[in-house]
């Protein structure tokens, strides 16, 4: 357990130390979001102006405005899915074969291109064809109830009669709630095959039954119409506008804060101590010590008692946390002569318990609260003052008392597993000063592990 905490110690020490590095950009995305290489105005058009006649069923109109579009973008998959299922409405087969395998070349997991090449395999009267297209549909996306229709006639051209059961019972198994008159009627013609005439007449009599709401329609369509032969239009992220909102900063400070503002000082602790949503500040009041500030409705004024601070000392961070994992807030002040440790009541009163905590003669610059072992009470992880030395300090407690439990700290550092020579990063700049190559820290852990 202790090497494993020194790995993660280790980790994110790494973490901070490479969030301060300011790193070039990458991609090539201008100033206004949009990748230059993104589609134009007129492809979208297009592409938009073909949907919408695919979607009336002009398959003539459609046809001519998405080559086109396959002028301007010769190499985008969904500019030929789109020329495909436009042949498909042709009942132009050898045209759609031909643009679904130019959509596979591009895209080779496209369960929309075997689809529509199925579908259209089916129109030329090929089932062997059209249920390897179906398969590898079926194997990528095969959530798709036309798929299994269409698997069903094909299956039935070939003679398969139970292969064919299995697709439609599958289908309507998918979407029991659609009448699929159609498919019970074809599952019945499949069931009379096979042998099974019992079964055969219950499907029959579904079909009767559902056919005045469905309908009859037996053309080489019937079961197409799917996600699949929707025509496809590129996505384009909306962008901001050019001007941006106008927003104005006001000095408020004399409103929020009083009279008594330019006494008070970082560092700061927000802290929610009731659970309302309003953050009160805890801080440094100079002359006085560190106190609270209660947020009242967006107005901060002084509550409870004050806390004396040594006038030589330099407080850096504060920390709040639910250190024992009891819905109760609490706050570790980091100081280069000592640190302090409040407990908070809801009613937003501190206690402080410092001498008992451990922390008294820690000396620190900064830190972080984090739970080392998951038990869900939180640990310190500390920067010394005096060295930049890293130290580790385990939290533990036992009850001082009828429902109160202490917290104390123990220093675990020679026994975690953090090298004894890792220090010196920088805790003040925004840019590392000192980063160690992830070899060489891999290699420290090791040795001292």
């Amino acid at each position: 357990m202790l090497r494993y905490i020194g790995q993660s110690v280790c980790l994110l020490l790494l973490a901070i130390c490479l969030t301060g590095c300011k790193r070039s950009p990458s991609g090539s995305t201008s100033r206004t979001g949009v990748s230059p290489n993104g589609p134009s105005e007129k492809f979208l058009s297009l592409m938009n102006a073909g949907k919408n006649y695919l979607d009336q069923g002009d398959a003539t109109n459609a046809l001519a405005i998405y080559k086109e579009a396959e002028a301007l973008v010769p190499n985008d998959p969904d500019v030929h899915l789109n020329l495909a299922n436009g042949y498909l409405l042709s009942d132009a087969g050898a045209e759609v074969i031909r643009e679904t395998d130019e959509v596979l070349r591009l895209e080779p997991n496209s369960a929309a291109a075997y689809f529509v090449k199925g579908s259209a395999y089916l129109r030329l009267l090929n089932p062997e064809e059209s249920v390897k297209a179906l398969e590898n549909s079926r194997k990528i996306d095969p959530g798709v109830t036309a798929t299994f229709f269409q698997l069903g006639m094909a299956r039935m051209g070939l003679k398969q009669w139970d292969e064919a059961i299995a697709a439609f019972q599958e289908g309507i198994r998918l979407d029991p709630n659609r009448l699929h008159s159609t498919a019970h009627y074809l599952l019945a013609q499949s069931l009379l095959r096979a042998g099974r005439n019992e079964e055969a007449q219950r499907e029959l009599q579904l079909h009767q039954s559902n056919i005045e709401g469905e309908g009859p329609a037996m053309g080489a369509g019937v079961f197409e119409r799917s996600k699949h032969t929707r025509a496809r239009i590129p996505f384009r992220l909306e962008q901001p506008e050019s001007e941006g909102v106008r927003i104005k900063f006001l000095d408020a400070t004399k409103e929020v804060l009083g009279d008594a503002a330019q006494k008070f000082s970082g560092p700061i602790g927000l802290i929610d101590a009731n659970r309302t949503g309003w953050n009160s500040l805890f801080l440094v009041e100079e002359g006085v010590g560190l106190r609270m500030l209660w947020n009242s409705n967006g107005v901060f004024h002084p509550h409870g008692l004050t806390f004396p601070a040594r006038s030589d000392a330099d407080y850096s961070k504060i920390l709040v946390g639910d250190l024992r994992n009891d819905r109760l807030d609490d706050i570790v002040v980091l100081g280069d002569k000592g640190s302090r440790l409040f407990r908070m009541g809801t009613n937003g009163l501190a206690m402080d318990v410092s001498s008992s905590s451990g922390l008294s003669t820690l000396g620190a610059i900064n830190g972080m609260l984090i739970d080392l072992d998951f038990t869900g009470k939180l640990d310190l992880i500390a920067v010394t003052g005096n060295s930049n030395e890293v130290q580790v300090l385990r939290q533990s407690g036992h009850m001082a008392g009828i429902g109160l439990q202490t917290m104390s700290f123990t220093n675990i550092t020679s026994a975690s597993g953090v090298p004894t020579r890792f220090y010196g990063i920088s805790t003040t700049s925004t840019r590392c000063t000192t980063c160690c190559s992830l070899t060489e820290l891999r290699t420290r852990e090791t040795l001292s592990g």
